[in-house]
């Protein structure tokens, strides 16, 4: 890992986990949550920002790293986005404080589970994103 996606990392505050990482860690990372939107998240609204909270520090780590470092995960990441658009709609950003500036926010807290379980679904309904 370079030390220039290091030092993004722990410049956001990441957890050493994510630090410890890198760049593979994290497109390693995505894959895996991509998976479990794929076969019905089965978390809550809370914990599914939390984990496209993921995918932008992903997005920053790949602006960090050489172009080198960036080739093979950014073509991973990129396949895995594919996925996880192919099972998530378009809604209105997830953050509440951000749907008047939907525009501004990045593409992947405006994406919603096709396959939600239920207290994921339950969720999106209290918040009228379903």
């Amino acid at each position: 890992m370079s030390d220039a996606v290091r030092d993004y990392l722990e410049k956001r505050g990441c957890a050493p986990h994510l630090c410890d990482g890198g760049l593979e860690g994290l497109v390693a990372r995505w894959e895996e949550f991509v998976e479990e939107v794929v076969g019905g998240y089965s978390l809550g609204l809370d914990d599914y920002l939390n984990d496209l909270d993921l995918r932008d520090i992903l997005e920053g780590a790949l602006g960090a790293a050489g172009p080198s470092e960036a080739k093979a995960a950014r073509r991973r990441t990129r396949a895995a986005d594919e996925r996880f658009r192919g099972t998530t709609a378009e809604c209105a950003p997830l953050w509440g404080e951000t749907r008047e500036r939907a525009d501004a926010v990045p593409w992947w807290y405006r994406r919603r589970p096709l396959n939600p379980g239920e207290e994921l679904r339950e969720d999106l309904h209290r918040a009228g994103l379903r």
